[in-house]
């Protein structure tokens, strides 16, 4: 039976497991993440951190008995949105602490734009209110507070964007992490010049945006000798946390709803806009969430949200 890996880099702890085709667990194992407040308001973690619990996680995963590495097939990453990590053009860290999602110390920054761009009809432009959880406001405190690291920046990542790239030496992101950056126009599914321009961050510094569902490269050889991970497996972007967790449960929901009536659950209508392989990966995106995180009750949303806002922004 195919076997699948699925990671979850949560804001405790990081979690990796093995699940069949079929969704059963086969191995699963956890690690604590330490959380840092140097300042009332301020919450930080160390990217390095990350990695290495997603190391320890793998290692002892592939080391499981119920484990057959030959018939993995891929590999998919969920995590915390909004921390911006960067890296040189030499895809060196070039700091070991970085601004979580609930980190308000960019809240001036806010503020100050919130009174200069921001007026009656800009809801609708952005789908957005400015806030402190968006990464690009935590760009502009860094521009103004370590200017240093931000000149040296070539690209800032989110969480899950910094592990692929770990995994496969390439930077890039997806629409569901860019969609927490509060540049992204959700009519063009691009970054705005004119948000950009307006907070005065440099937009060569955000990564490529690619769609959820694509394979975005394979485990890389330091990859594999540090985790365990088979060289070559596929690396399949999956998408950002809150987006993964909506689209479990609307593929529970509907799988429920539908089974019954011999209807395509909610994954074979998803993979319909994307590719022939798209129900693979798209149930591979979901398992990245489902088999790892508690189910949890957000309400419903339709569809139409869900693909109007492509985001955790229309719907946050």
């Amino acid at each position: 039976m195919t076997q699948f890996l699925a990671a979850d880099l949560g804001t405790t702890s990081i979690k990796l497991a093995v699940i069949s085709s079929k969704g059963k667990f086969i191995a699963i194992r956890s690690q604590r993440l330490e959380r840092f407040h140097p300042n009332f308001g301020w919450s930080e973690q160390d990217p390095k951190d990350w990695w290495e619990g997603f190391c320890a996680c793998s290692q002892k995963v592939m080391e499981d008995i119920n484990v057959d590495i030959s018939k993995l097939s891929g590999i998919a990453v969920c995590g915390q949105m909004h921390a911006p990590v960067p890296l040189n053009r030499n895809g060196h860290l070039l700091s070991n602490r970085v601004q979580l999602w609930d980190d308000k110390r960019c809240s001036s920054q806010v503020i100050n734009y919130f009174a200069k761009n921001y007026n009656s009809e800009s809801l609708d432009e952005y789908s957005n209110f400015p806030a402190s959880c968006w990464s690009a406001f935590k760009i502009a405190w860094i521009m103004d507070n370590q200017p240093e690291i931000y000149e040296n920046t070539s690209s800032f990542l989110t969480p899950k964007d910094y592990i692929n790239y770990c995994l496969t030496n390439r930077i890039c992101t997806d629409l569901t992490e860019a969609s927490g950056s509060f540049l992204l126009d959700f009519q063009t599914l691009k970054y705005s010049k004119k948000r950009a321009e307006s907070l005065e961050i440099d937009l060569a510094k955000f990564p490529e945006i690619i769609n959820s569902d694509q394979v975005i490269g394979t485990i890389s050889s330091v990859a594999s000798a540090n985790t365990g991970i088979p060289t070559g497996l596929p690396v399949m972007f999956s998408s950002a946390f809150l987006l993964s967790v909506i689209l479990c449960w609307n593929e529970a929901f509907w799988t429920l709803m539908l089974t019954s009536t011999n209807s395509a659950p909610l994954s074979v209508f998803i993979a319909s806009f994307s590719s022939p392989e798209g129900l693979f990966w798209a149930k591979l995106s979901a398992a990245s969430v489902m088999a790892i995180l508690p189910i949890m009750i957000l309400g419903w949303f339709s569809q139409k949200q869900l693909v109007a806002g492509l985001t955790f922004g229309a719907i946050k």
